[in-house]
């Protein structure tokens, strides 16, 4: 299992400190192969002033660091949260929907005609 980037010495948190974790998402999130659109998911990511996920992003749950992506997503929440509270971070109050995901040539993606 990966290690979870740890920013407990930290007084404040950065914006530095989300970006990284954000970056390990990235990093270990490359395999994205899937059969079925149910291997697909979106996973939500980071939190806005008001409330809710700032982002999210595309997994396939066949990925064998499935788990650890949702951790590191976790993780840019409680980051973000912390963030918001020390910066008193305001934001608009739109909840962001999760994009519809589907296996297209076996690789999970959000869906062309996403309107959300």
């Amino acid at each position: 299992m990966q290690e979870i980037i740890s920013f407990a010495d930290c007084n404040k948190v950065t914006q530095e400190q989300i970006q990284a974790v954000h970056n390990k998402i990235k990093i270990i999130n490359k395999d994205l192969t899937c059969q079925l659109t149910t291997d697909c998911t979106a996973i939500p990511t980071g939190a806005r002033g008001c409330g809710g996920p700032s982002g999210y992003v595309v997994v396939s749950k066949l990925n064998h660091l499935y788990s650890t992506v949702e951790e590191y997503a976790k993780k840019t929440e409680e980051l973000e949260q912390q963030y918001n509270r020390e910066n008193n971070v305001i934001s608009t109050c739109i909840f962001i929907m999760p994009p519809q995901v589907a296996c297209i040539s076996n690789e999970c993606a959000t869906e062309p005609n996403n309107l959300r």
